[in-house]
């Protein structure tokens, strides 16, 4: 009975390739899960190959690089088969992910360079920066119900909701407008990455968002669900105070502006991008333009 050749690649050690001598060099691009936390520590590319039954001649060598998710190999041709046959595997078993990245700015007054569309809607101690994926549902609602601790006053707002979504050419023109507006060398941002339906919880300070892409079944929409509580303020579904969601349905490479006006003249604004990212771990957008170009 013939065995596939996959599935004796994943028995550590099981070929012996002494026939072969030669040596080639080739680079792959792995999702960036390719490397995880095993024993307290991040094994090396070569003792991830060797684990998957891919041995390593004298010589040969494999270096992940987790800046660029590629993975350099130089081994024999046939252990090279085996190598592009487990990347290959690894692609199958990662989905398409969405990678957001969420800006705030805070305006003394309506924005100079954005003629605003009716919006939607009615009306501490700085822990610094982080981002919580979530499996569930209601560890993320209830995370987001506990807010930072702050001493900063809630303020009024008239009106809050979406301003629009825009192509990512608009949006750079908009940002490099509203840097030049608030005198500002550069925007922090706030990123993170998810798979579609997952909840995720972005902090800078007291600012706060929750964000839920969902794929849209042609794999190239993305429905995203937001929530942007006041700043160090908790943010409720039910109850007193409470809010919904904001919605919206964008393309890759898309960016949504949400936008609140106060009642003291001064405007809010939230910027939130989304870009998606294939099994590969490289953005779709780039990958389509390499096939149309013949790369």
């Amino acid at each position: 009975m013939k065995v596939p050749l996959l599935l004796l690649a994943l028995v550590p050690g099981i070929f012996s390739h002494a026939e072969e001598t030669e040596l080639f060099t080739n680079v792959f691009v792995v999702p960036p899960s390719f490397v995880a936390l095993q024993a307290e520590r991040r094994p090396s590319a070569r003792e991830i190959l060797f684990q998957a039954g891919i041995d390593f001649p004298e010589g040969a060598s494999a270096v992940y690089n987790a800046t660029t998710s590629q993975l350099i190999v130089r081994t024999t041709q046939d252990r090279m088969a085996l190598v592009e046959q487990y990347v290959d595997s690894l692609r199958g078993q990662v989905e398409m992910q969405v990678y957001l990245t969420i800006r705030e700015l805070d305006f003394p007054q309506k924005p100079k360079f954005f003629e605003m569309a009716e919006l939607v809607g009615p009306s501490a101690k700085d822990p610094g920066k982080s981002a919580r994926v979530f499996v569930d549902r209601e560890p993320f609602l209830e995370a987001l119900s506990q807010p930072p601790r702050t001493d900063f006053p809630a303020t009024t707002v008239t009106r809050r909701g979406v301003a629009g979504v825009f192509t990512d050419p608009q949006f750079q023109v908009m940002i490099r407008a509203a840097r030049n507006e608030l005198g500002l060398k550069e925007i922090p941002a706030s990123s993170v990455m998810v798979r579609s339906g997952q909840h995720a919880l972005l902090q800078d300070g007291r600012k706060r968002w929750g964000v839920v892409p969902v794929l849209g079944a042609d794999n190239s929409t993305i429905d995203l669900e937001f929530y942007i509580p006041e700043p160090g303020e908790p943010f409720f579904l039910e109850g007193p105070g409470s809010r919904d969601p904001d919605q919206v349905t964008m393309e890759d490479r898309r960016t949504v502006t949400w936008a609140e006006e106060r009642k003291d003249g001064s405007w809010r604004m939230v910027f939130i991008s989304a870009i998606l990212i294939d099994p590969a771990g490289r953005p779709v957008n780039e990958v389509e333009k390499e096939k149309a170009s013949g790369k």
